[in-house]
């Protein structure tokens, strides 16, 4: 315990050094055009994994196996994109270069049975936070320079429960998922089953309450409220990113299919769109946009967020980007399908996803890869 919060202090120079794009990947140049299918392609490919086919295999491309991919991030440090790899054929972080590589950094069978999130850690190229829901426990990933894999140690979680406890490894979470580390290297978590966000401060070795009121006991239905800190609702926390400029989250709460943001200085949760009580996924001005369940969302340097969408009880994903800076809403890939139209490649709106749980972007802002988990393969989409 006291080796990783020495590592999370001590290398915070280093890890606010990257690159600060709107993500907790850090990455992504926010070069990307409005988005208009008549005057740009969007072109979707696979990557990574042999679509409909699970599996745990180290290859490139099209002969590696995923079984069931979940949340990703992109490390700029070492050009690499990272892998929650879920299914029944093995939990693993798996490693993708940009050639299509595929390795697996972290064997976690014999220790997880859940990933919530990853993110980046402060420190060297590989270092990541982890969320196990069921553990109910944050965990802290260092590459080994002797071997190339992922050493891994508990950060935070003494039980099951929305408890601050006396210090960092004295608190205690239940479902915690997304997660994303500030500008300072605070790290802030999704304690899912309470509807609540904490935060943890590793140069006060403490835990500490941020934003939304907690449930009445675990998995208790969430609220819809905007306001300050505990003041505000919440409704399921699969995900959170970091603006451009590090002053503010930008959440996908789930079941209350809205986007919204929350400013770091003083805990203020505001909406930006979508309403807990219709769940469609309508283009246009915030006004009128709405976020059929998005969970997991990334976003450039131009504040473009790029999220999954999808109508409750319809099978097919969609990709869609809120451009912030002018407050509209367009989709951008994917749609409905069924049995075997929920996998297609293609250009934008024909391309076709199974449940995507995971979402990255570039530093150059041209590609996006995503986790198509029911389709046990990673995709690439191209936005020029």
């Amino acid at each position: 315990m006291k080796r990783v919060f020495l590592n999370c202090t001590i290398s915070a120079v280093a890890f606010l050094s990257m690159s600060t794009s709107c993500s907790k990947t850090d990455t992504g140049s926010g070069d990307i055009p409005p988005v208009d299918n008549n005057t740009y392609s969007i072109r979707v490919t696979t990557f990574a994994g042999k679509g409909g086919v699970s599996g745990l295999v180290d290859a490139k491309g099209d002969a590696a196996r995923f079984s069931s991919p979940g949340q990703m991030v992109f490390d700029e440090r070492n050009q690499t994109l990272y892998v929650a790899d879920q299914g029944f054929n093995g939990l693993a972080i798996r490693a993708i270069d940009l050639e299509g590589n595929v390795s697996t950094y972290v064997g976690l069978n014999d220790m997880f049975n859940s990933i919530g999130d990853i993110a980046l850690a402060p420190g060297t190229a590989g270092s990541l936070y982890l969320t196990s829901p069921m553990q109910a426990a944050i965990f802290h990933i260092v590459k080994d320079p002797s071997t190339g894999k992922g050493n891994i140690d508990k950060v935070s979680g003494n039980g099951k429960g929305n408890s601050n406890g006396t210090g960092i490894a004295d608190a205690s979470f239940a479902g915690p998922k997304g997660l994303v580390t500030d500008r300072e290297g605070n790290l802030y978590i999704g304690n899912d089953y309470f509807n609540t966000i904490r935060k943890i401060s590793f140069t006060q070795n403490k835990v500490m309450d941020f934003a939304g009121k907690p449930a009445a006991k675990a998995l208790d239905l969430g609220g819809f409220v905007d306001g300050t800190g505990n003041a505000s609702e919440f409704n399921g926390l699969h995900d959170m990113i970091l603006s451009a400029d590090g002053s503010f989250l930008i959440v996908p709460d789930y079941s209350n299919h809205a986007l919204r943001k929350i400013t770091l200085a003083d805990r203020k949760v505001t909406t930006y769109f979508g309403d807990p009580n219709k769940g469609l996924d309508t283009d246009g001005p915030f006004g009128v946009a709405q976020a059929g369940n998005p969970e997991v969302a990334v976003c450039d340097k131009n504040n473009n967020v790029y999220f999954t969408s999808f109508y409750p009880g319809v099978t097919g994903t969609k990709i869609r980007v809120a451009h912030l800076n002018d407050n509209t809403v367009r989709t951008i890939a994917g749609g409905q399908g069924t049995g075997s139209s929920r996998y297609q490649d293609g250009t934008g709106t024909e391309a076709r996803f199974n449940g995507i749980k995971g979402i990255a972007i570039t530093p150059d802002g041209k590609f996006l890869f995503v986790a198509d988990m029911y389709n046990h393969c990673v995709r690439k989409i191209s936005l020029y």
